[in-house]
């Protein structure tokens, strides 16, 4: 799609300039990576000790992906990753729960994940722990099925500096 808006502008000599935008739509919601994780962060309330905080990842390439831990902290968290190879266009999940022996009053850490396709992707999931709200601790809540609620949550992307590989 093409469309020209006009600018104004105050520079006597110019006016007014056109400016031609080019868009090519896409029928995936982000064909450029392999997978949308829901939520895009966790919260973790310190009386949720023990207790398993549930994310949601789908693979949206149209290859398998193999998440792996890159990195976590173990010693303030468990990470369980879903077991074997994730097909396209399916999910599972992941599980993130708060150590019993966390002592801390409130901490931001987080963990990272590689999708161990061609070019490494990799995602890094902030966590929050602490005396949250109770609006803040239902962010948690993944949704029922990805395809229902990907129009309402914002899934986890890679940045720049977390994607490896490529251009």
């Amino acid at each position: 799609m093409t469309k020209g808006p006009r600018i104004y502008t105050s520079d006597p000599n110019n006016k007014e300039m056109l400016v031609t935008l080019t868009a090519e739509g896409v029928a995936s919601f982000d064909s450029t990576t392999p997978a949308a994780i829901f939520p895009s962060r966790v919260t973790i309330p310190l009386e949720k000790r023990g207790e398993p905080f549930r994310l949601v990842i789908k693979n949206v390439s149209h290859q398998p992906i193999n998440p792996a831990i890159v990195f976590a902290p173990t010693d303030i968290v468990d990470v369980q990753m879903p077991d074997g190879v994730i097909a396209a266009g399916d999910e599972r999940d992941i599980f993130v729960t708060l150590r019993d022996d966390f002592d801390q009053l409130s901490k931001k850490i987080s963990f990272t994940l590689s999708m161990m396709d061609y070019q490494d992707t990799r995602y890094t999931i902030p966590i929050e722990i602490g005396n949250i709200s109770a609006k803040a601790s239902h962010a948690n809540t993944p949704p029922a099925s990805s395809k229902s609620a990907s129009t309402d949550k914002t899934p986890l992307r890679p940045t720049g500096s977390d994607k490896k590989g490529g251009s």
